[in-house]
């Protein structure tokens, strides 16, 4: 077995798809781009002896603003741990959108969250 070192998550995807590599090890958030933009198909997941798979996200607001929730967030300013993060980023966007909250604009989930928030701080990988 021979190793390709990858300089990112989208560098290990194109080389699956030029052929250079056949397998790569990737964040939940990256099996969405690695199948819209790459034609890549998950084959293994992982799960934690637990009775159902499942991927934990946890968000924290002001216990005094009774009005944050995930439903209601429009205008209010938002932290994300970062873009195209399963927890961070994807599952709440697709929360939102999947919901109607938030207008998909195709994939473009940036625009779609700087026309629903009000502010938002995101780490960019």
């Amino acid at each position: 077995m021979g190793c390709y070192k990858g300089h990112s998550q989208i560098n290990c995807m194109e080389a699956i798809r030029n052929g250079t590599a056949d397998v790569a090890i990737l964040d939940a958030s990256d099996i969405y781009t690695a199948g819209l933009h790459f034609d890549l198909v998950p084959f293994i997941s992982e799960i934690y002896d637990l009775d159902e798979p499942g991927y934990y996200v946890v968000a924290v607001a002001k216990e005094s603003d009774p009005t944050t929730e995930l439903t209601y967030l429009k205008n209010k300013n938002t932290c994300h741990g970062g873009i195209n993060t399963a927890a961070g980023w994807v599952y709440p966007l697709a929360f939102l959108i999947s919901n109607g909250w938030i207008r998909p604009y195709g994939c473009n989930s940036i625009r779609a969250a700087a026309e629903y928030f009000s502010k938002s701080c995101v780490r960019v990988h």
